[in-house]
């Protein structure tokens, strides 16, 4: 990952999520673009990782987690006078797979060239 993280730094400063100055906003346009095949492979490798820690949570995670946001819920409900959360709705947030809402599916979005 560590080749592209120049370009998607300038990409993410300067026209990802903050405007700069055009000649800087289209020049980080172009060289994210000129650079795909290192951006794309960042991402590959990124959404390797990402795809190893999600089923490595699951597996670590998956008796411990759901009691511990329930009792966060709980606390969180006294704590704000009585407000209710949707539990199941919560959870399906978080991606719990195991969750009382039937659970949720980890899907990895591809790009279609």
């Amino acid at each position: 990952m560590e080749p592209a993280w120049d370009v998607l730094r300038e990409f993410r400063d300067r026209a990802g999520f903050h405007a700069d100055a055009p000649e800087k906003f289209f020049g980080a346009r172009h060289r994210f673009q000129k650079e795909w095949p290192t951006v794309e492979a960042a991402l590959v490798e990124f959404q390797a990782l990402l795809e190893f820690f999600l089923k490595a949570e699951e597996k670590e995670l998956a008796n411990e987690f759901e009691p511990a946001l329930d009792s966060l819920l709980n606390d969180l409900e006294k704590q704000l006078g009585g407000n209710k959360f949707n539990r199941e709705q919560t959870k399906a947030y978080l991606m719990l797979p195991n969750a009382q809402s039937g659970g949720v599916h980890y899907e990895v979005i591809k790009r279609n060239d």
